[in-house]
């Protein structure tokens, strides 16, 4: 049933077939290290079994992206709006992306030129190898303190609730004091420069190119709101469920009084604006 990973892992199952249904543990007893391997090798042989009839490909819903600067190329999905792919080998599913590019989840796919006589058929191919990794060495391995994301900006609104955003319109949620984040989604990939929130369900997001977003289901759900504007917005400020100011480059100064709806305040100068604070609803 199950692979010999070696002899660094704990517990290897030897066994023949599909001789297992599932693990219990016992209560109030810790899980033995053979329980926890066996339950994970029964979730992917689970899951293996739902993917072995499947054929092997490609998996994405969205159509491949060309455009005229592109020269004998053309990438698998609209790079701007890019969401993970994925491809099915053997059974496997693959996350696949940054293929020629470093364009966050985009894949472009390069073909050589083409015959001056002739006919040609181009083939894309995916290659995968499977690797055993060494518990007690970093080889193959990420580095803890690479970067993924960069974060641009964090809101805490009490001692377990916060939130925080930054690249790729990233945005993370903790409800437990920063002991675990949960990504929120947000239909932009431009990065994100502020959050701010008036109570526990209702807050705004705002970054490059103008993007303002709000949400009243705590970020649940986010909904991206017309600024007007293609400057970058750097900061946001909720002084109350319905009024928030947003500042940004060339001097830009916004301001909504309905939660949804923003207009332009002068702010007398052209320089970028990157943090505002209010008192009240009024002094700022």
């Amino acid at each position: 049933m199950a692979e010999n990973l070696g002899s660094d892992v704990s517990y290897v199952s030897e066994s023949e077939g599909y001789n297992y249904d599932m693990v219990v543990f016992q209560e109030q007893k810790p899980p033995l290290d053979s329980e926890l391997n066996l339950a994970q090798e029964l979730k992917r042989i689970a899951g293996q079994r739902r993917l072995d009839t499947l054929p092997s490909g490609w998996l994405t819903l969205r159509p491949f992206y060309t455009s005229s600067s592109l020269s004998n190329s053309f990438y698998t999905q609209n790079p701007s709006t890019a969401i993970p792919e994925y491809a099915l080998v053997n059974g496997m599913v693959v996350y696949v992306t940054n293929t020629h590019t470093d364009t966050n989840n985009a894949n472009l796919i390069e073909l050589g030129d083409p015959p001056s006589t002739g006919n040609r058929v181009n083939g894309v191919f995916l290659e995968v190898w499977r690797a055993l990794l060494d518990p007690d060495t970093t080889d193959n391995k990420p580095d803890p303190e690479v970067v993924i994301d960069n974060l641009r900006a964090v809101y805490t609104y009490s001692e377990n609730v916060a939130w925080t955003v930054g690249d790729n319109g990233l945005i993370l949620n903790t409800e437990n004091a920063g002991a675990s984040w949960a990504i929120q989604l947000i239909d932009t990939k431009q990065p994100l420069n502020g959050v701010s929130f008036a109570n526990s369900t209702i807050g705004w997001v705002v970054g490059n190119s103008g993007v303002i977003a709000r949400t009243s289901s705590s970020g649940v759900r986010w909904t991206l709101l017309s600024s007007g504007l293609v400057e970058n917005l750097n900061d946001v400020f909720a002084a109350s469920q319905l009024i928030v100011w947003a500042v940004g480059d060339s001097g830009t100064i916004l301001k909504t009084s309905n939660g949804i709806s923003w207009a332009a305040q002068s702010s007398g100068v052209t320089t970028k604006l990157n943090s505002l604070y209010f008192y009240d609803t009024q002094v700022g």
